[in-house]
């Protein structure tokens, strides 16, 4: 069951669009705008959080580089990735570290809450 979501995504669209969402589900969502910002957020309290949802996109830190500092806090956080290019080729590439789910962009609310509940 997830509780609360770490969203790091430099889009203020879609950080807008995923809060949303996740209020629809009554989960709490805290929004970042870079890795670094995230990271920073997430140190507070690592077990706070039950999974984060990053995009593969960002300038800065890489999402492979946020994964592995998260999961370096929390091994136990649940990951999707929410990208625009194949799933396949995402899992593969973020090999050994671990991702929990793929979110393909563009994304309805059905789309968002299946991957959810996957986790």
């Amino acid at each position: 069951m997830v509780k609360k979501v770490l969203i790091i995504d430099d889009e203020a669209p879609l950080l807008k669009i995923v809060s949303r969402f996740l209020q629809k589900l009554q989960i709490e969502g805290v929004t970042a705008s870079n890795g670094t910002d995230g990271i920073q957020l997430f140190e507070i309290n690592p077990l706070s959080f039950s999974c984060v949802i990053i995009d593969y996109n960002l300038p800065g830190l890489s999402s492979k580089q946020i994964t592995h500092k998260l999961k370096e806090l929390n091994p136990e956080l649940k990951i999707i990735l929410c990208t625009g290019f194949a799933a396949d080729e995402m899992v593969t590439e973020f090999s050994p570290i671990h991702i929990d789910a793929c979110l393909q962009k563009p994304f309805t609310f059905q789309d968002f809450q299946n991957v959810l509940k996957s986790i």
